[in-house]
């Protein structure tokens, strides 16, 4: 599904960015 792909991938850099953010700000 490429809707589904289109939409995962952002998805998935969000959640990247949110993970480094938050040990960044827990480190």
């Amino acid at each position: 599904n490429p809707y589904f792909t289109r939409g995962f991938f952002p998805l998935l850099t969000v959640a990247s960015l949110a993970a480094i953010v938050v040990s960044w700000v827990v480190a």
